[in-house]
C-alpha cells in the first residue's frame, strides 16, 4: 500500500499547487490499473492506453520506469507533470504529438473534475517498473480544459519543470 499511497500523494502535492481538488483512492479502480500494470510487465499488453481510456470512461496514465522500483510512484508523477511546460495557459488545448510537445498527462493529472484515482504498479522480467494511474471521472475534455485546468497558485523548490522525454 505504500506505493499507493506515494502516488496519491505525489497527485495530491501537484493539484493542490493548481486549485484542484484532492483526489481519493478507489479501490475498483486501482484494482484495473494493477491489472492493466501486470499485463504491460508480463508482455501480454502492448504498453498503450486501456479500452476503458480509449472509450473515454476513466482519464489514464501510463509510465515505464527503469531502475526507481522504490520511487516509482513519485518517480512516474513527476515524470507526467513535467509536462505542465508544454501547456499555453493563453490558448488551452491537449497536445499529444509530438512526443517533447505533448501535455495531456499533466492535463489528466490536475484535472478538477476527477475525484478518484486508481494505481497500479507492476515489475517486468527485463526490471521495468510500469505504472499505471486511472482517474475518475475522466478528464481531458476538450471543451472544458479553462474549467478543469488552472493555472499555479504556488511553486516551491519541490515542484518538477522541464520537458518530459519518454511515454
Amino acid at each position: 500500500m505504500k506505493f499507493a499511497s506515494d502516488a496519491l500523494e505525489a497527485h495530491n502535492r501537484y493539484r493542490e499547487i493548481h486549485g484542484a481538488v484532492p483526489l481519493i483512492l478507489d479501490p475498483k479502480l486501482s484494482e484495473a490499473a494493477q491489472a492493466i500494470a501486470e499485463k504491460f510487465a508480463s508482455g501480454l499488453e502492448t504498453f498503450r492506453h486501456s479500452d476503458e481510456a480509449i472509450a473515454g470512461r476513466v482519464g489514464e496514465n501510463i509510465a515505464v520506469r527503469t531502475g526507481l522500483n522504490a520511487k516509482a510512484a513519485a518517480s512516474a508523477v513527476d515524470f507526467w507533470y513535467k509536462e505542465n511546460v508544454n501547456y499555453d495557459w493563453d490558448n488551452p488545448r491537449l497536445v499529444t504529438r509530438p512526443e517533447n510537445l505533448s501535455n495531456h498527462r499533466f492535463t489528466a493529472l490536475v484535472w478538477n473534475s476527477s475525484r478518484k484515482l486508481g494505481i497500479g504498479k507492476a515489475i517486468g522480467k527485463d526490471g521495468r517498473t510500469y505504472i499505471v494511474a486511472q482517474y475518475f471521472p475522466t478528464g481531458n475534455i476538450v471543451t472544458r480544459l479553462e474549467q478543469n485546468v488552472f493555472p499555479p497558485k504556488r511553486f516551491s523548490s519541490n515542484d518538477v519543470g522541464g520537458r518530459a522525454s519518454s511515454y
